[in-house]
């Protein structure tokens, strides 16, 4: 992994813990141009968050509130919260193919 990917990885990582004080996590997976080697320098960080506590009524809540978050780190990280049980079925698609098998685990 590059440097700069190095830096990213430990920035999430300290994103992560921060959240983790909200809501409890137990998956973090960083995803798309990031993990493709195609990031270019106004690309976001796309940030797969799996927690218990998620569900399909209170998703979309947790990742604005983790949005807001995010500018404490100053990085563009656009976090996508899905229930953990996404992450150990293979139910999502989205998750199998994108998440799981081309993403890099931060946390979990």
């Amino acid at each position: 992994m590059a440097q700069a990917e190095t830096a990213i990885v430990s920035r999430v990582r300290e994103f992560l813990r921060r959240l983790n004080q909200i809501c409890p996590i137990e998956t973090g997976v960083l995803f798309g141009s990031c993990t493709t080697g195609r990031r270019g320098k106004d690309s976001d960080i796309d940030l797969a968050i799996f927690s218990r506590e998620a569900n399909e009524r209170n998703r979309l809540a947790l990742t604005a509130l983790f949005l807001k978050e995010s500018a404490y780190l100053k990085l563009d990280i656009q976090p996508l919260v899905f229930p953990y049980e996404d992450y150990i079925s293979e139910n999502n698609e989205f998750v199998t193919t994108e998440i799981k098998n081309k993403g890099i685990l931060v946390l979990g």
